[in-house]
């Protein structure tokens, strides 16, 4: 029937296709044989390291240990020893070092504050000198953010009178400062687990990699994050295989010592654990109930204390599970009266779940006169931060409102009071939808554990929960960890690169294993990405791997490198990685909107963004006044802060670039990318982003035009902004987020058809952000799949989105991304070669910026 319909359609239209046979532009991207290619696979593995470390030698060292001897003579050092036999850890330095002797793993388990961080690997280095083995030490200690390695190793050099990079020293991204003499070096958990990754991939090329290593110690393990649980489930395969090379030291805040105790057990690894007391003051608490006696809150009754149970239970059915701002505003206002009328100073600390709640809440609480209050969250720069360590002033109750950063990240010395709203904000990943959410939920006990223990810090303490004691027994006894609940396919080209082909298996081995269909849902999108071919890694998978990046950030600076527009890739994956550089009071929204339209070109959200920058590093380049520069910063409502972390992110994208051979060492420093590397034009930047971003495509639909009189004729009315629609595969119809550059846009530049989206939330409903519009031929040459569309005269790309255009386009075009991909291989091989120029690349260039128009 097909046929008969087929050659009905070319009868019909003979005369038309044989005067004009159509042009490559004639495509639509209204509606939708073409060709099938195949990623180029990896032609060779990256260059890994080839010269194992030598095998430590447990010699004794008579020598050493005399020095060691020396040094504990020296006054400063015992005046540092004293301050340190304060800490609750070094009651347990005898237990911490036995332990550590008997057992192949221990688990550490201490309260912030206990000195756990900064003591263990001391009292384990120091048993070592005292028995001549001081020599041999080499121990590595891991930290989840860079921020903690730093502020570690700094401050246990301090303690034993040495500078960091000799004795103690640090290793991060981009950063190092350690020698030959340095036995403890703190480093991110990344950096370790870069180590292990590019030693070969096998089981042995990984033990070999730590044979010069003593001990490993990672630390903050209860946050259950993506790269701890990757490192635990490779050092346990190394310890199987290789018992007695090295000890591994666990170290948590909170008591949960029986997963790891079960997980290492289970291999025939011997498990000792120590359990350091912290050094808190009791602190009472209260509940919901009580709180609602204290403030007589909802409570019809004048006598606060003879609330009857059923009046009871009706305010807080009626207060229900949403933050009810009003009763914490009260809550807050009788503590203060009280610890007035105590006559007892310090201050109070209040966790909310997000920065919006933070920023409700102050607005609320700065009504009282009588209180200093502060917002604590990530978002904030630096020097805001720091304000919440300083006191009050005279006369004030400080107040700090906080996200859980303040939970174990940050402590506050003068903290008296806390009021816990018993929420969190946490990301979870919908695998069915592929779509994260970001949802307020209860937070564990555990972490409400560590909440109330923030007020015993300097004396005895209050805790005011804004829940019941019924309540907090439903919470979940941990939070879940996090290869639980966010996407994987960083984690599974990460295990794929070292050469384990059986993914799901290895991460099946896990402390806490991911779903199966998480697994294979991300080993299916690292396929539509490009990164494999089947389950073989392809020359862009190997490179993607050995970045330091989100995958489509990486991918967005291998395409720079090879289209000659770098520098401005690598800014943006640097902005993403980062978060953008504008800030939005929720005062003054509108203002901090028209900001950063001042910026806008037309081109989304992240081009907004790299021109804002661009602008900001321009003026630092010309040593312009920091002062004169952040005024301008506030005056466009942009975080100086953030556009710092920005250019330091791109720094380290750089060194990591030229590391693995993306570009060549001159190349590879911000310096060499100075003014003037910008892109010749933002539709190859635009068309790159979605390149890039690939699968995450929303199509826009536009409404059927419209038309009005006019002297000179028919004029086309631009559509009004709520009759666009966006569509994506997973979710059907999506908005575009307020926030966004392009939200209320009557259309796009370009020729636009669809949008890239760099994340997708849930709230009310499903909105898409980070946005860059790009038109049809940006999709046919850097999308999915080409194939002819069986149901219609024209193009399927990506198995769902649909093109009227002659079958020969698809043919074209699809031999045309072939040989891009045959180009990225041979630039990964040499990096040295410069493609940008090829032929190829040109006309790949010319077709975008022309949208398939002849020149």
């Amino acid at each position: 029937m097909k046929i008969y319909l087929a050659m009905d359609w070319i009868q019909q239209n003979i005369n038309g296709i044989i005067e004009e046979p159509g042009k490559l532009v004639d495509i639509s991207a209204v509606s939708s044989a073409a060709a099938e290619y195949k990623p180029v696979a990896a032609i060779a593995q990256n260059k890994r390291s080839t010269r194992a470390p030598k095998m430590i030698k447990w010699i004794k060292d008579e020598k050493s240990r005399e020095q060691w001897l020396r040094r504990q003579e020296s006054s400063s050092l015992k005046n540092m020893v004293s301050k340190r036999q304060g800490l609750p850890a070094w009651q347990m330095r005898e237990a911490i070092i036995g332990t550590v002797r008997s057992n192949h793993v221990t688990i550490i388990s201490g309260e912030t504050g206990s000195g756990k961080s900064t003591q263990s690997m001391q009292f384990i280095l120091d048993d070592l000198y005292a028995q001549g083995l001081g020599g041999c030490a080499n121990m590595i200690v891991t930290q989840p953010r860079r921020i903690s390695a730093l502020g570690l190793a700094d401050r246990v050099a301090e303690e034993r009178c040495t500078r960091v990079g000799e004795e103690v020293g640090y290793a991060i991204r981009g950063e190092s400062r350690r020698s030959k003499d340095t036995k403890i070096t703190f480093v991110t958990t990344g950096v370790l687990l870069r180590r292990l990754q590019t030693s070969g991939g096998r089981v042995e090329d990984v033990v070999a990699s730590l044979a010069d290593v003593s001990h490993v110690v990672i630390d903050e393990v209860h946050e259950r994050s993506l790269d701890t649980d990757f490192l635990l489930n490779l050092i346990r395969d190394v310890m199987k295989a290789k018992k007695d090379m090295l000890k591994l030291i666990l170290m948590s805040a909170t008591l949960d010592a029986a997963t790891f105790k079960r997980y290492f057990a289970s291999e025939g690894l011997s498990v000792g654990t120590v359990e350091i007391a912290g050094r808190t003051f009791p602190v009472d608490e209260y509940y919901l109930d009580d709180v609602i006696r204290m403030t007589a809150y909802g409570v019809e009754s004048s006598d606060s204390e003879f609330i009857s149970g059923e009046a009871l239970g009706k305010v807080i059915q009626k207060l229900g599970h949403r933050i009810n701002y009003n009763l914490l505003v009260e809550t807050v206002k009788a503590v203060d009266f009280e610890l007035s009328y105590e006559k007892k100073p310090g201050g109070i600390l209040i966790f909310l779940p997000g920065v919006g709640e933070i920023n409700q809440a102050c607005r609320a609480l700065k009504a009282i006169n009588s209180l200093h209050v502060l917002p604590l969250h990530a978002s904030l720069e630096t020097r805001e931060q720091k304000r919440v360590f300083s006191g009050a002033p005279p006369g004030k109750r400080k107040v700090v409102v906080a996200t859980n950063v303040a939970e174990t990240s940050i402590t506050i010395d003068d903290i008296v009071v806390v009021v816990d709203s018993g929420k969190v904000k946490e990301t979870s990943f919908d695998v069915q939808n592929n779509m994260r959410k970001l949802e307020e939920t209860w937070a564990s006990r555990a972490a409400c554990k560590q909440r109330r223990g923030r007020a015993g810090r300097v004396q005895e303490g209050r805790c005011y929960k804004l829940f019941t004691q019924n309540l907090e027994q439903q919470m979940p006894e941990r939070p879940e960890p996090e290869i639980r609940r966010v996407p994987l396919e960083q984690l599974c080209l990460s295990v794929r690169a070292m050469g384990m082909k059986d993914v799901a298996g290895f991460l099946g081995r896990s402390p806490t294993p991911p779903d199966a269909t998480a697994i294979d849902g991300a080993m299916k999108l690292l396929q539509r990405m490009g990164a494999l071919d089947g389950d073989e890694l392809t020359a862009m998978g190997q490179q993607l791997a050995m970045l330091p990046a989100d995958l489509r950030c990486g991918k967005l600076m291998v395409f720079g490198a090879i289209f000659g527009c770098l520098d401005d890739c690598v800014t943006i994956a640097a902005i993403l990685s980062t978060r953008s550089p504008f800030v939005s009071p929720q005062e003054k929204r509108d203002e901090a909107k028209e900001a950063r339209m001042k910026f806008y070109r037309g081109d989304g959200d992240l081009l907004t963004d790299l021109q804002a920058f661009q602008e900001w590093d321009f003026m630092m380049q010309d040593h312009i006044p920091h002062r004169q520069i952040r005024s301008w910063c506030e005056e466009n409502f942009l975080n100086f802060q953030t556009l710092s972390d920005i250019s330091n992110t791109r720094a380290q994208y750089y060194t990591a670039l030229g590391e693995i051979g993306i570009v060549a060492p001159s190349e590879a420093t911000i310096e060499a990318h100075a003014r003037g590397a910008s892109s010749d034009g933002s539709q190859l930047l635009r068309a790159l982003v979605a390149a890039a971003f690939t699968p995450q495509i929303a199509r826009i639909q536009y409404p059927d035009k419209k038309f009005a009189s006019s002297m000179s004729g028919a004029v086309e009315l631009d559509p009004e902004a709520r009759s666009i629609k966006y569509f994506n595969q997973e979710n059907g119809r999506v908005f575009v987020h307020p926030s966004s550059t392009l939200f209320g846009s009557q259309g796009f530049s370009g020729n636009a058809a669809y949008m890239a989206y760099f994340s997708l939330i849930s709230t009310s409903k499903i909105f898409i952000r980070d946005l860059t519009p790009f038109n049809a031929y940006t999709l046919l040459l850097f999308s999915g799949p080409i194939e002819l569309d069986t149901l219609g005269r024209g193009l399927l790309v990506d198995g769902w989105l649909r093109l009227r255009g002659w079958a020969r386009i698809g043919v074209l075009l699809a031999r045309l991304r072939g040989m891009v991909d045959e180009l990225i291989a041979k630039k990964v091989e040499s990096p040295e070669m410069n493609v940008k120029d090829d032929e190829v690349i040109m006309l790949v260039r010319k077709m975008i910026e022309l949208d398939g128009m002849d020149a």
